[in-house]
């Protein structure tokens, strides 16, 4: 997704072009991943979706998880009927969170709340500008067992990324797992296979603060959107998951040792 056109781009091509040309199958985990494997010499017959997936059922809904996120929320001076939008990732530029936060500050109302989870190379900075803001958050870094509850916390997830390298973005599996709605960039190569617009989020352009507000406006505009949305996320992401990872790779295994 982030090639560049030029000399570097053939000689890289041709390069894997030669590697790959002793690979039997190629394991692609998305549209994007088929699209690379594809540039580089695979043909369909050789190529096997193995999605890209995270333990889908640890990021669901429980009594356990939803104690937590309360307590988390009151902890937060989050109002329970708070339109809460979520970034929670590393703070570097790559993933773009002054962008949104920018965006968010001009858009914002007393019912809306940001709440940015993480630590990084901007967090003084970012804190230093947005601290003191009255809808805005700042959550130090949890680790994955206190994710879920996290995600509980927001009605919207947000990845704002610009990349290069952001080649999927697995915290949207994360939170469409959790049943939520999102909101992501298309540097972001999870938008191909898990996004589809205006039925469990929105995708907007890299770079583009206007795209990325009008994402953000319309779910303060239309306030129950994002649940019938979340849940849109929970269905879609089903199929991405570890245990059609694992057929999918059976399968392979399998027709291997029928062919010997």
């Amino acid at each position: 997704m982030d090639e560049k056109a030029g000399l570097k781009k053939i000689l890289r091509r041709l390069f894997l072009r030669y590697i790959y040309s002793y690979v039997d199958i190629g394991l692609y985990t998305g549209k994007a991943n088929n699209t690379y494997f594809k540039a580089h010499g695979f043909y369909n017959d050789n190529l096997v979706w193995l999605p890209h997936a995270v333990e889908n059922k640890r990021f669901q809904s429980s009594q356990n998880i939803k104690q937590e996120a309360e307590l988390l929320k009151k902890s937060l001076l989050i109002p329970n009927d708070a339109l809460v939008f979520l970034f929670a990732g590393k703070l570097e530029k790559k993933k773009q969170p002054e962008l949104l936060l920018d965006v968010f500050c001009q858009v914002a109302d007393n019912s809306t709340i940001l709440l940015i989870v993480g630590n990084g190379i901007m967090e003084k900075e970012l804190k230093e500008k947005y601290f003191n803001h009255p809808q805005i958050r700042f959550l130090d870094f949890v680790n994955q067992q206190q994710m879920p509850s996290i995600y509980a916390c927001c009605d919207v997830f947000i990845l704002p990324s610009k990349g290069p390298g952001e080649t999927w973005g697995l915290s949207i599996n994360e939170a469409m797992a959790a049943g939520k709605a999102v909101i992501t960039s298309d540097a972001c190569g999870a938008f191909f296979d898990l996004i589809i617009q205006e039925r469990n989020g929105f995708v907007f352009k890299k770079n583009n603060p206007e795209s990325l507000k009008n994402c953000v406006q319309y779910f303060i505009k239309n306030r129950f959107a994002s649940e019938e949305m979340g849940q849109q996320s929970l269905k879609i992401v089903q199929e991405f998951s570890f245990e059609n990872g694992c057929i999918a790779l059976e399968k392979v295994l399998l027709n291997k040792i029928k062919n010997k």
